[in-house]
């Protein structure tokens, strides 16, 4: 399947992020045995960007597609969940951010002649520019299932477990989850939060790279 959505919205500085139509990811909370609740987090793999962090299941939103949508169709690739057995509380944007273009992904052979690369999972692409683009969001969408179910990692992840949601912030986590959790967490506690964690780099080297 062709998703529009693949490629990178891009800054003058050199900070580039993954979904040329913003990205959604998956918060997804489940009660333990004690009643205290989990959370179903990722292991990024080695070949992802930010690899071998913790983060949610998530991704590039594509064209035409709600952020609940892209979490939910997303979280099901990369960790076998269906979902109907999820039930979604809220969505909140956690980062937003000024681009000054995109690049779309699109598959080699449907654009001969134009020069091609190959990602890491060898399949050969072009990037198509698309000045149109003029802004970047992650959103959150917090949701619940009524046990801990059983999940499947696909070539994304290095693992998924059920974390106890207060030893999150123990874990090696991206530095843009970390740095939203406040947020994150308040979404479901408080409601929806009207100021989202804007775009910078929260490690203070670089350009921040944001790949859900």
């Amino acid at each position: 399947m062709d998703h529009s959505g693949d490629g990178w919205a891009i800054q003058a500085n050199g900070a580039w992020f993954w979904g040329v139509d913003g990205a959604a990811g998956l918060f997804l909370r489940a009660p333990g045995p004690d009643g205290r609740p989990l959370v179903l987090m990722q292991h990024r793999a080695a070949w992802t960007s930010m690899p071998l962090t913790w983060g949610i299941p998530g991704g590039a939103r594509e064209a035409g597609e709600t952020v609940q949508e892209a979490a939910l169709r997303e979280a099901s690739e990369e960790t076998g969940i269906n979902p109907q057995d999820v039930v979604i509380i809220q969505q909140q944007v956690t980062t937003r951010c000024a681009v000054d273009y995109a690049v779309r992904r699109a598959p080699a052979a449907h654009w001969p002649g134009v020069p091609r690369f190959t990602s890491l999972d060898g399949h050969h692409w072009v990037g198509l520019m698309d000045p149109s683009v003029r802004e970047w969001t992650y959103t959150t969408v917090s949701a619940f299932v009524s046990s801990p179910i059983e999940v499947q990692e696909n070539s994304e992840s290095i693992e998924l477990a059920w974390v106890p949601e207060a030893e999150i912030v123990d874990l090696e986590l991206m530095a843009p989850l970390r740095a939203s959790l406040p947020v994150t967490s308040s979404v479901v506690q408080h409601g929806a939060v009207d100021s989202p964690m804007m775009c910078a780099n929260p490690t203070g080297h670089g350009p921040l790279w944001l790949v859900p």
